[in-house]
């Protein structure tokens, strides 16, 4: 909860001077401190005292949030709503719950109708979360106006000016985003979150040096963070040739609820539709077992459609697993490195292994493909995207957005190394990343060889 929210939280309580809004002092209180079993062992205090208390279920809410009792809060907000049906803060909790069960449409109309109400500028708690629903179904315009009208009331509060900066970033205005964060870290040199976001919008800006130098700051203040070391000795022309698994986890556990909007509908992603377009004309009977390398939220099961076996899904964030879950596709999930799943696999499970948009992060191919090779059943396909590298960063390159781009040769002469036989290579629009379209790879290969 942001310092300007529960302070006013706690002031609304006191003022009352009632038996129930003493116990939601202290459990508001209670909440700024991080103690949530005693903010939660207040509240039980007054729960039938204050069951149609508006301000009871309104913290219940925040509790359960910060919680991440995803099933209370929404049972709190609910109430909330029935008690006070104009309540900004309510309506705008409600579309929180609404966008976290994929209901983004009645979220976003929410989220709207609350920032047009002249009381949402008086609670920045409020406009942070119409902030936070625009973000998540792509509206970044409308969260540029929230975020501008917290700043207009709040413009000494940092994380106000940060997510200022992050929206610039997200709407491809990296120069505009700088200003924020450099202001940010003038007040508080080492606020982690302020060096971390510059040092991003530096590396994409290409300014390396700018980058090692946040990096290095932030390696100081965190030494045992693999992110930080990784992304210092890549801004500084060193980098490994994988990304450390905590640092892909971080990214799509952060992601995960916005992954597809922001995926299919802001960066044109079309992979999982042509993956599946060549898995169903290869199992017509749709019963060929797959497995899915790097699964997310199972788009590819979702552009699949029913099958009659279950597809294998394997990823290392667990929250994108969770959304994989809805469409019924997916029989078993393994959280883990792909490697580590392929290495412990038996020979020949699959008859189909699709990997895509994954090596972009893995990074170097010769080990996972010997065993995607090994896995796949004589006569079974591996479908695969890939970034492509320029002329200038020849066969293998490590991208400023930290990201991994293979050549076209280098591509062929590791998958034919390995006995799997490239039957389709074309080159396409992968993504559209900051308004420019971004070539790539899209390869089909058989496997032949049984002694891969």
């Amino acid at each position: 909860m942001s310092e300007q929210s529960s302070v006013s939280a706690r002031a609304s309580f006191a003022n009352l001077n009632d038996p129930v809004g003493d116990v939601l002092v202290k459990a508001a209180t209670h909440l700024d401190h991080g103690r949530l079993q005693e903010a939660a062992e207040e509240l039980n205090r007054v729960r039938y005292a204050g069951a149609n208390d508006l301000r009871l279920h309104l913290l219940g809410t925040r509790l359960a949030e910060v919680a991440g009792n995803a099933q209370m809060a929404e049972v709190s907000a609910k109430r909330a709503l029935a008690i006070s049906p104009d309540n900004v803060t309510a309506r705008i909790d409600w579309a929180v719950c609404l966008l976290r069960n994929g209901d983004t449409a009645a979220a976003a109309e929410i989220a709207t109708s609350v920032f047009n109400d002249p009381r949402s500028r008086q609670s920045y708690s409020v406009l942070e979360r119409v902030a936070t629903v625009a973000n998540n179904v792509g509206n970044l315009d409308l969260a540029a106006e929230c975020l501008a009208a917290a700043h207009k009331t709040w413009p000494s509060d940092n994380r106000v000016a940060l997510a200022i900066a992050e929206n610039f970033r997200a709407r491809g205005m990296n120069d505009q985003a700088l200003p924020f964060c450099d202001l940010v870290i003038s007040r508080s040199p080492n606020l982690e979150d302020a060096l971390a976001i510059r040092a991003s919008l530096r590396r994409q800006s290409n300014d390396l040096a700018g980058a090692a130098q946040d990096y290095a700051q932030l390696v100081k203040l965190q030494p045992d963070n693999s992110t930080y070391q990784y992304l210092l000795a890549l801004s500084s022309g060193n980098a490994p040739e994988t990304q450390p698994t905590d640092m892909i986890t971080s990214i799509f556990d952060s992601y995960a609820d916005r992954f597809d909007a922001h995926l299919l509908t802001s960066l044109g992603y079309r992979a999982p539709e042509w993956a599946a377009r060549h898995i169903s004309q290869f199992s017509p009977k749709r019963n060929a077992a797959i497995l899915d390398l790097g699964c997310g939220t199972g788009l590819l099961g979702f552009c699949l459609g029913r099958w009659n076996t279950p597809l294998v899904g394997v990823d290392l964030s667990l929250p994108m697993m969770q959304r994989a879950e809805r469409w019924n596709i997916y029989g078993r999930f393994h959280q883990a490195d792909l490697n580590d799943v392929l290495r412990d696999t038996e020979a020949a499970q699959f008859d189909v292994i699709a990997a895509l948009d994954v090596f972009i992060y893995v990074g170097r191919l010769e080990s996972p493909m010997s065993h995607i090779a090994r896995v796949l059943r004589p006569g079974g396909i591996a479908l695969f995207t890939f970034e492509e590298t320029t002329e200038s960063e020849g066969h293998f390159a490590a991208r400023a957005s930290a990201r991994y781009a293979m050549s076209e040769a280098y591509v062929r002469e590791t998958l034919e190394g390995v006995g799997l036989e490239i039957t389709e290579l074309k080159r396409d629009r992968i993504r559209t990343e900051g308004g420019n379209d971004l070539a790539g790879l899209f390869v089909v290969a058989k496997r032949n060889r049984l002694d891969a």
